[in-house]
């Protein structure tokens, strides 16, 4: 499928408007969160049956490359869609030295629907 629409997504931030942000975006797109997680510690639970994970770059839990390579180890397909409200220059920073598939703005909903965008379904 070539969009959204059916993902199976896991939204892992500590800060509840984001984490609501993130819901009404994947809902808006058809489709479902599966959990809304606070610490990432957390994510290796839920992630195994999941197409997407949206990821909040600084939050308890494991550093960021840990995570995220445990997440890879656990579902290779799933992808990883990292959430931040650092500056573009540690955007850039992210997207190349951390395996993940987007890296999107906090509150940039127009942006997080379109990293959903082209999700395969499970």
């Amino acid at each position: 499928m070539t969009s959204g629409q059916g993902a199976r997504v896991l939204v892992a931030d500590d800060d509840p408007m984001a984490r609501e942000l993130a819901e009404l975006v994947v809902s808006g797109a058809g489709g479902t969160v599966v959990a809304a997680l606070a610490d990432g510690t957390e994510v290796l639970t839920w992630v195994h049956d999941v197409d997407v994970l949206l990821l909040d770059v600084h939050m308890p839990g494991p550093p960021l490359p840990d995570l995220v390579a445990a997440v890879r180890a656990a579902n290779p397909r799933a992808r990883v869609v990292v959430l931040t409200s650092v500056t573009q220059d540690e955007v850039e920073q992210l997207r190349h030295t951390i395996d993940v598939d987007d890296v999107v703005t906090k509150g940039d909903a127009a942006a997080l629907g379109a990293a959903l965008r082209g999700v395969p379904q499970a």
